[in-house]
């Protein structure tokens, strides 16, 4: 029998969360996988909204949506009216009693987000991640571009907020605790290469 676009899509979301996702906690990380999500997305043909929601009425929380189905990668930020801990990553139908905000447009919030990312101030009063959860952001960031890398996509502009951060953060730590990812020295011959370019600017 012939998959069916909704069987690829959960295949497609399922392999690319293995490969990304940290071990352990992927607590407020939502927006930063969700984001290396949409770019996945975009690689495969997929069309998706943006689903937000808030965790305690205060911190918000992103998924994807893809026709009527949410798909979260770190679920478990999130309660949809239980206790449950969810199976990562969450894939189901969605249901009228989420009490889901309408969905937004993801490029509204990549701007804010990758500012914060760098220690630049915004104007959404959203604090800059932790210094201590850095290396679990970059992780994934780095972990989604060597899979872009290896599917020979461009998602330029992913890879510039990916390379400032690295850059931000010291490249020397980020070689430190990266260096030993399975295929690291594509990402870092890619590194090199941006790097080179701002310098002959």
């Amino acid at each position: 029998m012939a998959q069916t676009e909704k069987e690829r899509v959960t295949e497609v979301v399922v392999d690319f969360s293995k490969n990304i996702l940290n071990e352990g906690s992927n607590d407020n990380m939502c927006f930063t996988a969700i984001y290396a999500l949409s770019e996945h997305f975009k690689n495969n043909g997929i069309e998706y909204s943006l689903g937000r929601g808030f965790v305690n009425d205060k911190c918000p929380h992103y998924w994807l949506e893809y026709e009527d189905v949410i798909i979260d990668l770190t679920p478990n930020q999130i309660q949809f009216n239980n206790s449950e801990v969810f199976e990562v990553p969450l894939i189901r139908v969605k249901q009228p009693s989420d009490g889901l905000l309408p969905t937004v447009e993801i490029n509204s919030l990549i701007s804010p987000w990758a500012a914060r990312l760098i220690g630049e101030e915004t104007d959404d009063n959203i604090s800059k991640p932790p210094l201590e959860l850095i290396p679990d952001y970059l992780s994934i960031l780095i972990k989604a571009a060597i899979v872009f890398i290896n599917d020979n996509k461009s998602n330029e502009d992913y890879f510039v907020i990916v390379f400032k951060a690295c850059n931000h953060y010291s490249i020397e730590k980020v070689i430190s605790i990266f260096g030993g990812l399975p295929d690291w020295e594509k990402f870092y011959s890619r590194f090199q290469k941006w790097e080179n370019s701002n310098n002959q600017k």
